[in-house]
């Protein structure tokens, strides 16, 4: 499936998004002892290793957020595996970043699910050869690259993620 995607435009449609006030409703809610919420200088570091917002909790623990938002429920996580296909750049799913949490809202429905990112990198990393087979090749065309996604169910991608917390070794 190929879709025409405008950078500069996403990333309008991306700031104005994150201006609503039902990200700080969202933070209330999962994060029990929320003090503030903060969002990094536009277009800094922050931003590139994948840091929308900063949570600070009245412990003074930080925790850093990567905010996806999707505008139709399709009933599952769009998971980039390449930012630049032709380049070879790995996507969020893939590529290391510096966020807790991806807070992946669905508009529709209202629905923001919370993410712990290491473990969900893990799950897609463990998972990924299937899932591209099965869910992938979602390609979207920049003008200079191309994006690739894949489309997992949420139950597929809990269930998984439920199995990815079990690990075992076979040394003594």
């Amino acid at each position: 499936m190929n879709m025409i995607h405008s950078f500069k435009e996403s990333l309008e449609q991306s700031a104005e998004v994150a201006l609503e006030s039902w990200w700080e409703e969202i933070y209330r809610q999962y994060f029990p002892h929320f003090l503030s919420m903060s969002a990094p200088i536009e277009n800094g570091w922050g931003q590139r290793a994948g840091i929308d917002r900063v949570i600070l909790l009245k412990s003074g623990k930080q925790i850093k957020i990567d905010e996806k938002v999707r505008y139709a429920d399709y009933g599952d996580v769009l998971i980039e595996y390449w930012s630049d296909k032709e380049r070879k750049i790995s996507g969020w799913g893939v590529r290391e970043l510096d966020c807790d949490y991806i807070a992946y809202a669905v508009l529709p429905t209202k629905t923001c699910f919370m993410l712990p990112f290491d473990h969900l990198q893990a799950t897609v990393c463990n998972n990924a050869e299937e899932w591209i087979k099965q869910y992938g090749g979602i390609q979207t065309a920049n003008p200079n690259y191309t994006s690739v996604s894949m489309a997992v169910p949420l139950k597929v991608l809990y269930d998984a993620m439920n199995n990815a917390g079990q690990v075992q070794w076979n040394g003594q």
